[in-house]
């Protein structure tokens, strides 16, 4: 049984994430980072950072099932998470303020927010759960 346990963890270390799966194939430069704390490791911290076209943006976020998508003019403030980013993870992930990116989706919750920023040609997703 503690194989089986020990084999569960070492599979979603070395696997690529569900949101490195969902990029569309054309993707390229892929960047990701994961960190996780806390008890039982339920804090965390991923980024990802990848090249793709931008007509595969809108796609890419309905896979990942975002709810919610950022129209420019509305209250940032609201918005929980909206410019999570830079600082949180390495020198590559540098994603633009939301009234710079080109499209956003996001989602948040009691414990949790996530962002998916599109600005030419990049995308940049982050998910904050603690």
């Amino acid at each position: 049984m503690i194989i089986f346990f020990v084999g569960i963890a070492l599979y979603n270390k070395v696997s690529p994430s569900a949101e490195r799966r969902a990029l569309p194939e054309s993707a390229t430069e892929i960047e990701e980072y994961y960190w996780e704390g806390g008890f039982m490791a339920q804090d965390f911290t991923r980024c990802l950072k990848a090249k793709i076209p931008r007509s595969e943006f809108a796609a890419y976020a309905h896979r990942l099932n975002f709810p919610h998508r950022y129209v420019k003019g509305e209250n940032i403030e609201s918005k929980t998470g909206l410019d999570f980013g830079p600082g949180l993870a390495r020198p590559w992930f540098d994603p633009p303020r939301a009234v710079e990116a080109d499209d956003v989706y996001y989602d948040s919750g009691q414990t949790y927010a996530a962002t998916l920023k599109y600005k030419e040609p990049y995308v940049y997703l982050i998910i904050v759960d603690w």
